[in-house]
């Protein structure tokens, strides 16, 4: 059974029609690769998706779950969240801190349990082996200690990574991952991200525009352009259709 099902999702801002009758699905231990020109209405399916957007029509099923219009709160409870263009880390925090602040349901933000350790230690301590599994498998171990506002623009990247395997999110929808970031981190990020799919047993629903690059590391691939999906299917089948080339020429 797929992990993520989305059926004939449809959103209007006004009278303007962004998506129509979208469908994709994302298998479980799966990278899909969502691809299109500007405009093409990617974003607006993944803020769908995420609970950023409630869609005018259609069907979001996670997991066999219909969570169509869930708040992004709820979905993130339940193992879907999304990383966004632009990472917003707690700058002045140590990477490591950035990890445990992701978690939730501490048994130490009960006022009555934080006076006595032994009600949160054993929690704490599996935070801890948890961000050290997440920071090894991101490559950012050796930043644990570093400040977020000195990393790189990759490695920012990598720590929103990081934060949504600290929710234990089991299906990461990642926007533009390596937008920006030079070609060298950009390939350390996806295989990061072969990384966590294989050891972690994670699914990935990705947009992103570098196809040179992100296109060897999808198992699937949606084609979207003004607001539908034009084609689908294996990476090399996609590269070689038609209507891919006459989005982008």
């Amino acid at each position: 059974m797929s992990i993520l099902q989305v059926q004939n999702l449809s959103k209007f801002f006004g009278k303007f029609q962004v998506l129509k009758n979208v469908s994709i699905s994302v298998d479980p231990e799966q990278i899909v690769l969502l691809i299109g020109p500007n405009g093409s209405g990617k974003t607006t399916l993944i803020n769908c998706i995420a609970g950023t957007y409630k869609p005018d029509s259609g069907t979001i099923l996670f997991n066999g779950k219909n969570v169509t219009g869930w708040q992004p709160y709820k979905l993130a409870r339940i193992g879907l969240a999304r990383t966004f263009q632009i990472p917003a880390p707690f700058k002045k925090l140590s990477v490591l801190e950035n990890l445990l602040a992701a978690s939730y349901d501490h048994p130490a933000m009960n006022i009555r349990k934080a006076l006595f350790s032994n009600f949160w230690k054993e929690y704490e301590n599996s935070l801890i082996n948890r961000a050290e599994k997440v920071l090894r498998l991101t490559g950012l171990y050796d930043k644990y200690d570093s400040p977020a506002n000195e990393l790189s623009g990759g490695q920012l990247k990598l720590l929103e990574l990081a934060r949504l395997l600290m929710l234990d999110v089991k299906l990461l929808l990642l926007d533009e991952p390596i937008g920006g970031v030079n070609p060298t981190l950009a390939y350390t990020i996806f295989e990061s991200i072969v990384k966590i799919k294989s050891e972690m047993k994670r699914s990935f629903l990705i947009i992103e525009h570098r196809l040179d690059i992100a296109m060897k590391y999808a198992d699937y691939v949606y084609a979207l352009a003004e607001g539908q999906i034009i084609c689908e299917g294996l990476p090399e089948k996609v590269l070689k259709s038609e209507e891919l080339y006459a989005i982008y020429l």
